[in-house]
């Protein structure tokens, strides 16, 4: 493959950032999480899960905001698009710091939030798959999640620095945002001009319909086991918390250091899936699965404090692998490339699909076998025996099968094969 193919010449170094910048407005949501026991204290009358809501809300309205992030990237162009989502996310950012009458406007300003912090996860992904090819876009990827674990510690580290000022100081911080946006709008491309050869151009006379077909089969099953397993993984996440407290193993200033340690292992998880990925390959994302599963496993065996922060360690090395592996499928794993974005905009959706309902799901599942809140390690059960018989399975498979899969390819798939096969799946 050509050089300017595979992206290396075209685009370099400047747009490389500059996409990173996407995902380091997306972490920005880091600094929120320092300032709740603040807040509740600022409004005391608020109940604790509306408090919470301040939280959590960026995550449920990004499920809507993501999904939209293809048709909107194609037709406004990624400068626009992207400078939009950054515009969301910085009003919604700042404005707590600003107007903040009642905790329901804190809410909902956090919502508008969520819609920039949907679309610029969603274009951050794409980006990687529009403006480089191969070898490349997986390198992109692995740098879009150790940007999102670095990001993740500083914000933290800041917001809970100025939360000792007042609860309303981490939100002027939200100001940053104006910085990331300067520099995209500088050193953004609005489109791609890479090649994009595929059967929307080949077999419909070149007009680019939208069709469920023109992302295959393949790609549906896909999305279906990422958002199973994504909400499984956040078993830990979800339950840190009261597992900790629980136990009376610390307090929540504890498990903030734990959850840190979460987030150095993504960051670390991040860089480390390029050269795990080129030696492994295929095995290399079923056997982080198995030592995400193993470490649950294991701290529910022996919990202590130092377990707790090893699991989250090294839970964040393979949550960062294992995503940085699903964005690049998510990329990929579409039939016609002019459906890449809308791909990786329907798995950042999914994602926060899976988050959402993963407590509920996994509540329901310990329930059938007699599991209840009262084990606070309840909802880890069916995620160790999912995420280790899920592992296994891909092992087996791996070995199995020893040919490369076709997101690890460089070249593109044929495009005649390409169109038959969707007009196959057309009919």
């Amino acid at each position: 493959m050509s050089e300017l193919a595979s992206g290396k010449k075209k685009y370099g170094a400047a747009v490389k950032f500059a996409v990173l910048t996407l995902i380091l407005v997306q972490n920005t949501q880091a600094m929120c999480s320092p300032t709740l026991a603040a807040i509740q204290a600022a409004f005391p009358e608020a109940d604790v899960t509306v408090v919470q809501m301040v939280n959590t809300i960026p995550a449920i309205v990004m499920i809507v905001s993501s999904a939209v992030c293809g048709p909107l990237s194609r037709k406004m162009g990624y400068k626009w698009a992207g400078l939009l989502g950054m515009a969301f996310a910085l009003v919604g950012g700042i404005m707590p710091a600003i107007y903040h009458p009642s905790i329901v406007a804190v809410v909902v300003e956090r919502a508008v939030f969520g819609i920039g912090y949907g679309m610029v996860f969603a274009m951050a992904i794409a980006a990687c798959g529009d403006f480089w090819r191969g070898k490349e876009t997986t390198t992109m990827v692995g740098l879009v999640t150790a940007f999102a674990g670095v990001g993740g510690i500083a914000y933290s580290l800041i917001a809970g620095w100025l939360t000792d000022i007042s609860w309303t100081a981490p939100y002027w911080f939200y100001a940053i945002i104006i910085v990331w946006a300067v520099y995209y709008a500088v050193f953004m491309p609005n489109y791609s001009d890479l090649p994009k050869e595929s059967f929307a151009a080949a077999g419909d006379g070149g007009k680019k319909k939208f069709s469920l077909a023109g992302f295959g089969s393949k790609y549906w099953a896909f999305l279906a086991v990422t958002t199973v397993c994504i909400g499984t993984m956040t078993a830990f996440i979800n339950n840190a918390a009261i597992c900790i407290v629980g136990l009376e193993l610390g307090t929540g200033a504890t498990v903030g250091l734990v959850m840190t340690g979460f987030s150095i292992g993504l960051m670390l998880g991040g860089f480390a899936y390029i050269p795990v990925y080129r030696a492994l390959k295929r095995i290399a994302l079923p056997c982080w699965m198995l030592l995400y599963g193993i470490m649950l496993l294991v701290t529910m065996l022996f919990p202590s404090l130092p377990m707790f922060f090893a699991c989250a360690f090294l839970c964040g090395i393979a949550f960062g692998t294992i995503n940085a592996a699903w964005s690049d499928m998510a990329n990929k794993k579409v039939v016609d490339p002019h459906r890449s974005a809308d791909g990786s905009s329907f798995y950042v959706a999914m994602q926060g699909v899976g988050q959402f309902i993963a407590p509920f799901w996994l509540a329901a599942v310990a329930a059938v076998a007699g599991l209840t809140s009262g084990n606070l390690f309840y909802q880890w059960y069916p995620a160790v025996v999912i995420l280790i018989v899920s592992a296994v399975v891909l092992i087996v498979l791996a070995v199995v099968n020893k040919n490369k899969v076709e997101y690890e390819r460089d070249e593109p798939v044929d495009e005649p094969d390409q169109a038959d096969d969707l007009q196959q799946a057309a009919v």
